[in-house]
């Protein structure tokens, strides 16, 4: 990661901000894009060998602030070397009481703003060459679940994207994939459960190995955006902690 530039959207928190900090730890620059002003600039550090961790304000439900992201990158004289699409929000509604504006923000957040990201690093003016993007999908991509269904949409077509993203960006050897984890012990998952109480309890037979720490999605993402793992594009890495589809 020495002297890497690397931009992690929704880096205020939860797995986000895990993966910003362990990235910075390894000598990278990181871009912390995120909607909370105050989050931002608490997460703020300055490193060595021009190494920090350089706040940027942005609401991604607005996607031309994905182009602004690179631009102003670029303006910094910074190529991307990785890209970290942590940026997302869930939908715990029934499907009778979903209404079209929540569904299209949150396609927007988590799907729309990683085809944008995607858009940009295919251009030679903000990504270097051999860059890697790791996004977000989760296992409710691959079972969905009663009252997130949405929500399980959206990830299934993160897992879709990333596979055809790395067909097209493999000819500048820029890796795409994701990871999708289970429950992870976030700020999301609290909402979760507070909205699906049934849920805490069914944990301890779909996730038999316990809640996952962001710090263990931030470890296999490092590895992800490393050159150990130049031969891995295009596919979906399940973290399950036991839950199997």
């Amino acid at each position: 990661m020495q002297e890497k530039t690397i931009i992690v959207t929704g880096a205020t928190s939860g797995i986000g901000k895990a993966m910003a900090q362990k990235f910075f730890a390894e000598g990278a620059r990181i871009i912390a894009v995120g909607r909370n002003e105050a989050a931002l600039q608490e997460i703020s550090k300055v490193g060595e060998n021009n190494s920090g961790i350089v706040p940027f304000e942005a609401d991604l439900a607005q996607l031309e602030n994905v182009q602004a992201i690179f631009d102003y990158c670029k303006q910094n004289g910074w190529k991307i070397d990785g890209i970290a699409h942590c940026a997302g929000i869930t939908l715990n509604v029934p499907l009778r009481v979903n209404n079209i504006e929540d569904t299209g923000r949150l396609f927007r957040i988590n799907v729309e703003a990683l085809a944008e990201i995607c858009r940009m690093a295919a251009s030679r003016r903000y990504v270097n060459e051999g860059a890697s993007i790791v996004a977000l999908s989760s296992t409710a991509a691959l079972d969905g679940g009663k009252g997130i269904a949405v929500y399980s949409a959206s990830k299934a077509a993160v897992s879709v994207l990333v596979k055809a993203a790395a067909k097209e960006l493999i000819g500048r050897k820029i890796r795409v994939n994701a990871i999708a984890p289970a429950m992870v012990r976030t700020r999301m998952y609290e909402e979760t459960i507070r909205e699906l109480p049934d849920l805490k309890e069914s944990l301890q037979w779909s996730q038999p190995l316990g809640l996952i720490e962001p710090e263990n999605i931030a470890e296999l993402a490092s590895y992800l955006m490393s050159e150990k793992a130049r031969y891995i594009t295009g596919t979906t890495v399940v973290v399950g902690a036991g839950f199997i589809v």
